[in-house]
């Protein structure tokens, strides 16, 4: 059984970020967390965008999962959303066992996976050099590691999904409201624990509501693209690739599907690239587009590649917490 608590990590702009953590409920202590920034092109959803199959990849390892909001775009300036990230992790670092009622012992510290898909893996990209002490591993689910790309994609008035240029008064109502955070709809992929067995494995039973119309905020981010507004609204905070922070970046996972229409999965190979081989690993979904993996659970086809990297992650942990690897 899983258990599920949610806490204000800040308040700021008339807004309360919240975490929810969770837990197997029988757990007695933690040593490994993961602190997960969800997807939604820097301009939608919340917390709760959170695929099941990496709740239960957690529970199985009985890591807690922290999943946090963060300001959005065009609202919250990319300095916000990365001091909404530092905040949230600061929050898991200093608070997570006091939250869990385990005693603090000084000497034993929190191993915390930084990991985040598509708008949240570049937020954990950017935040990473910011954070202390720093994360064991980064896990990137296919995220592009800056918006100056060399090729230009984000800075070449670039229409995404349509054969015209999108309107800006279909965005209007959207540019114009208050800093805000975009409730998940309850169709999408979010972690339900009616959606498990005991044993954290998918309870057959369980079907997901079915989709219905709603407004996707999270297209903001197509009009952003096609305008070039990207590099611009990231500039001083995105770096790029020439820059220091990469030096020392550490261990990095990265899970990307080749055939990814939104985020390109030559970016992928960026990552690799200004990271190094000897701290990034790259795990290739052939033929998956992009959030291909966003409703699966384990045991579902298309999920091999990403199960392959939970396992390098889990060296990694090892190798952390100083234990052989096996």
């Amino acid at each position: 059984m899983s258990s599920r608590s949610t806490h204000i990590f800040k308040s700021i702009d008339d807004l309360d970020l919240k975490v929810d953590i969770i837990y197997p409920s029988s757990l007695t202590s933690v040593l490994t967390t993961v602190l997960y920034l969800h997807g939604g092109g820097l301009t939608g959803f919340d917390r709760e965008h959170l695929p099941p199959h990496i709740v239960q990849s957690c529970l199985l390892r009985n890591w807690p999962i922290i999943s946090a909001d963060y300001r959005l775009m065009p609202q919250a300036s990319a300095q916000d959303m990365l001091e909404d990230v530092i905040s949230a992790y600061d929050f898991v670092h200093k608070r997570l066992r006091k939250l869990l009622n385990f005693k603090e012992l000084e000497a034993e510290k929190i191993n915390i996976i930084l990991m985040g898909s598509s708008a949240g893996a570049y937020l954990s990209y950017i935040a990473k050099p910011h954070l202390s002490p720093p994360p064991v591993a980064v896990f990137i689910y296919y995220g592009c590691p800056t918006v100056h790309d060399p090729k230009n994609y984000f800075s070449s008035s670039k229409t995404l999904f349509n054969e015209t240029p999108y309107p800006e008064s279909r965005f209007a109502h959207f540019l114009a409201s208050s800093p805000i955070i975009n409730p998940t709809p309850s169709f999408f992929p979010i972690f339900n624990s009616s959606s498990l067995l005991p044993n954290f494995s998918r309870d057959p039973a369980y079907k997901p509501l079915p989709k219905e119309e709603f407004e996707d905020r999270s297209s903001l981010l197509l009009w952003l693209v096609q305008e070039n507004k990207l590099p611009e609204l990231w500039k001083g905070v995105d770096q790029g690739l020439e820059s220091e922070v990469w030096k020392g970046f550490g261990k990095t996972i990265i899970v990307h599907g080749d055939q990814d229409e939104l985020i390109p999965y030559y970016m992928a190979k960026q990552g690799v690239d200004v990271i190094g081989p000897t701290d990034a690993q790259l795990f290739t979904a052939i033929g998956r587009k992009h959030g291909w993996d966003m409703p699966l659970f384990l045991g579902d086809p298309g999920l091999k590649e990403v199960e392959e990297a939970w396992e390098a992650l889990d060296r990694i942990v090892v190798e952390a917490q100083g234990e052989p690897s096996s």
